[in-house]
């Protein structure tokens, strides 16, 4: 069972950054359920992984309510931050956001081979606000702006903890879909 969490504030918006996600879920035949992060309960996150949705240009609710994510620091699975998300796992673990810009497409290269990316990729941008990759995590991917795939291993406790600035659900579903299949290697 995946776990995806809905960041938006408008419910609208959930048809741009929450149902993308669970269409790529549905055509994998994987089960799931959608959790707003405001209603999350205990036993959702019993989920083998998580997917911590993006949301609007002009929504950074999620942000005044980082403590609604402490669960974060001691959930056993493996978590994927798209956008949004990214930032909040950025910030739960030490690090920070700057303003940054990216709207449309992107140009990022990678720093290693990672979920079959090639070297270089575009990838959709839409965010104000860059993630500056707290101590623990490596840089594996990053555009003119800055880091866009930030991930950290923790081998203690089997599990992968993957931020990505962009969203891989409008130019780059395999990334969620390779995320989904794999039992990562930590």
């Amino acid at each position: 069972m995946i776990l995806v969490v809905n960041l938006c504030k408008e419910k609208m918006h959930e048809l741009e950054f929450v149902k993308p996600v669970c269409d790529v879920l549905e055509r994998m035949g994987n089960d799931y359920s959608v959790r707003h992060y405001l209603r999350l309960k205990k036993g959702d996150l019993d989920a083998e992984k998580i997917i911590l949705c993006g949301t609007s240009l002009r929504d950074f609710g999620y942000l005044k309510h980082l403590r609604m994510f402490d669960w974060l620091r001691d959930y056993q699975g493996d978590v994927l931050g798209i956008c949004g998300g990214a930032q909040i796992l950025v910030q739960i673990s030490g690090g920070s956001v700057f303003r940054s810009q990216e709207i449309g497409k992107v140009l990022v290269k990678r720093k290693e081979e990672f979920l079959g990316f090639p070297e270089e990729f575009f990838v959709y941008g839409l965010h104000n606000l860059g993630i500056k990759s707290p101590e623990g995590f490596q840089v594996v991917a990053s555009s003119s702006e800055g880091a866009q795939i930030i991930l950290r291993k923790e081998k203690n406790r089997g599990r992968l903890l993957l931020g990505v600035l962009f969203h891989p659900e409008v130019l780059n579903p395999f990334f969620i879909e390779n995320f989904c299949k794999q039992r990562h290697e930590v």
